[in-house]
């Protein structure tokens, strides 16, 4: 699968409601680790343990209430859920904002500087 597809998957179980509905078990937080800054064993180990609170909380609640709202109403029981939460809220959902600053740098130095930087940044990359 790509990487792009278990992001979002991982992405899903951070809105309460959708969490609920996908009734998760703890095995499954394990996609969580395909977030690159989420990648850590200890932080997986510690939403596995919040797990049944997690859900036990979110049962029932509607698709209108907002996440952030919640999970800082929860925070003091869900410490974990809401630390991750944040930081998965930082996710660019799009790559519009990427693709921007691909299209600026082209009107500024041209296709050929746009490649000329492509290629030194992949080098820094290797």
């Amino acid at each position: 699968m790509f990487p792009q597809a278990e992001i979002f998957k991982a992405a899903r179980l951070f809105n309460a409601h959708k969490s609920c509905r996908l009734h998760p078990i703890s095995s499954y937080i394990d996609i969580v680790s395909s977030i690159v800054f989420l990648n850590d064993t200890n932080l997986i180990g510690n939403l596995k343990n919040e797990l049944p609170r997690y859900l036990t909380k979110a049962y029932g609640i509607g698709a209108e209430v907002d996440p952030v709202q919640w999970l800082k109403t929860n925070k003091a029981e869900l410490p974990h859920w809401s630390s991750a939460t944040k930081m998965v809220l930082l996710l660019q959902p799009s790559s519009a904002a990427s693709e921007r600053v691909f299209s600026i740098h082209t009107m500024l130095f041209g296709r050929q500087g746009l490649i000329r930087t492509l290629k030194a940044v992949d080098m820094n990359f290797e």
